[in-house]
């Protein structure tokens, strides 16, 4: 995700005080395709591999 699109999901989570991995993988799969990456385009069965990203935004 770009990272714009990961704080907006950061912020979803938060808001939703849903701070899960099936939460933040729901939140990648329905990202349009143009905030993603242009390198994860090709490749979409591994669109969960940006969910660490989406983590470490996260407050400790």
């Amino acid at each position: 995700m770009k990272p714009t699109r990961q704080l907006e999901c950061v912020e979803l989570m938060i808001s939703a005080n849903t701070i899960t991995i099936n939460y933040a993988e729901a939140l990648l799969v329905a990202t349009p395709s143009s905030m993603l990456c242009s390198s994860h385009l090709a490749n979409t069965d591994q669109r969960s591999a940006n969910v660490p990203l989406v983590a470490k935004a996260l407050p400790d």
